[in-house]
């Protein structure tokens, strides 16, 4: 491998959004072993990866196509991880926010088909709807771990994450071109209507 392709993939952003996907497997034996604390740390820290990246992407003029797909990929590892962490761990979660979390991974599902048929790439677009829903997700996955579900949030956390979803939806059926960092559908609908 050359050195400059080498330098691609080392950026710290880089680094920190494969460190998510290498602990996917990690994730994956802890829910089989039935390690809820080992399972809980482990997806603190992939979460935690995941709000340094684009910070420190941005902060460090790192930005790049690669880093966004790595990061996607990191995503949609991590997320899935949790979903199954959680039904694992905590049954009573699927019982009352199932239906909640099936519409989330039929849009998820449906988004992540369109995107890579379309564009090659994960569908994550980084929405501002899409951070705030999965700093939201985030807690209320970790409060499971914490304090045990808290109803008022798992709700709010399953309807961003919904929103969020078919906004992200919306979006890659609106685009031409993959583009990412889209900060919203109507930002998007403006740029196509050559009014951004």
């Amino acid at each position: 491998m050359n050195a400059v392709v080498l330098h691609r993939f080392t950026t710290v952003p880089n680094l920190l959004s494969l460190l998510r996907i290498a602990l996917t497997p990690v994730l994956l034996a802890l829910i089989w072993s039935a390690d809820v604390q080992g399972f809980f740390w482990t997806l603190a820290v992939a979460f935690g990866t995941d709000m340094l990246d684009g910070f420190l992407a941005r902060r460090l003029g790192q930005v790049t196509p690669l880093g966004a797909s790595l990061d996607g990929i990191g995503d949609i590892c991590a997320v899935t991880a949790a979903f199954l962490g959680v039904g694992c761990f905590f049954p009573d979660a699927v019982h009352q926010f199932g239906a909640l979390f099936a519409v989330g991974f039929v849009l998820f599902g449906t988004l992540q088909v369109i995107c890579f048929a379309r564009y090659r790439q994960p569908g994550v677009l980084h929405t501002w709807l899409a951070k705030v829903a999965g700093v939201v997700g985030s807690i209320a996955i970790l409060s499971f771990f914490w304090v045990g579900h808290v109803n008022w949030l798992g709700y709010l956390a399953c309807g961003m994450g919904i929103l969020a979803q078919a906004e992200q939806l919306a979006i890659t059926l609106t685009l031409r071109s993959w583009q990412t960092d889209m900060v919203s559908w109507w930002h998007v609908y403006r740029l196509q209507c050559g009014r951004g």
